[in-house]
This record gives structure tokens, sequence and C-alpha cells, in this order.
């Protein structure tokens, strides 16, 4: 809100002077929000939706929304999302069954069919002895390191 008797200037119209400063006072309304509250409700209702994938914690993002006006009961509704990065957590044990005697290039694709990947850094293989084309018969002798 802004009224004439308000605004106030260092001289009057017509007077000579080498500055002129206004002064002039106004009301403001203002609406602050906590968003702590909005921020665990979008983080639960993110997790919710990933299901058995683990967010990555420093990934999440807050964005606020359409914020609307204030109702008749003094609460203002708004809306904000999150996102996050996710990871799919990998059993070993289950890899190395479905990998047991394929090619390296057959268990890639199955490793990437089964589990969520970084599509950046595909699965590597050091099979031992070297001229072997395929990964041991046998899940017990296959190592697996899960690098994060």
């Amino acid at each position: 809100e802004e009224r004439p008797e308000w605004t106030t200037f260092s001289a009057f119209a017509g007077d000579a002077a080498d500055s002129l400063t206004l002064t002039l006072k106004a009301r403001i309304q203002a609406l602050i929000v906590d968003q702590s509250g909005a921020r665990k409700a979008a983080y639960v209702n993110l997790a919710r939706q990933l299901g058995t994938r683990q967010i990555v914690v420093e990934s999440v993002n807050y964005q606020l929304g359409r914020v609307d006006p204030i109702n008749s009961a003094g609460q203002a509704t708004f809306l904000m999302t999150a996102s996050a990065e996710a990871i799919s957590p990998i059993d070993p044990d289950t890899a190395r069954s479905q990998i047991a005697g394929l090619t390296v290039n057959d268990a890639q694709t199955v490793l990437g069919q089964t589990w969520l990947l970084d599509p950046q850094r595909a699965p590597t293989f050091n099979i031992q002895p070297a001229f072997l084309a395929r990964l041991p018969l046998l899940p017990v002798r296959i190592n697996v390191s899960i690098i994060p």
C-alpha cells in the first residue's frame, strides 16, 4: 500500500536546491514459508516412488513451484517438487548367478537389463586366463566388486 501523505520531498516544486531527496513510506505484506516440512514430505514421496532404489542424498534438488493466494483460514498452498539421482542396490550373489558361463558381451547385456547401471561406466571383466572367452561356469568363482 502506498499513500500520498507518505511521499515527502526535501524541497517544494519551484524551490532551488542543490539536491533533492525523496522519503517514501510503503506498507508491504509478505508470506514467509518454512519449507522444511514440505521438503521432508517431498523427499518421502520421492523415496516412495523410487521403490527399492536408493536416493543419492547429495544429489537431492528441491524446486518451489506455484504459490496460491492465502485462503480465508490464513493458509497458503504451494507446490514443491524434489528430484535426485538414484542407485539400485546390486546383490552380488544374484549378479554372479546371472552371468556365470556367459561371454563378456552377454554378461554386460544381462547386467544392463537387470540392474540400474551408470551408462557412463559399463561393467568390466578381468578374466584369467585371458584367452578364455567366457566367465566361469561356477558362480562361486566369480568375484564381484561394486564401485560406487
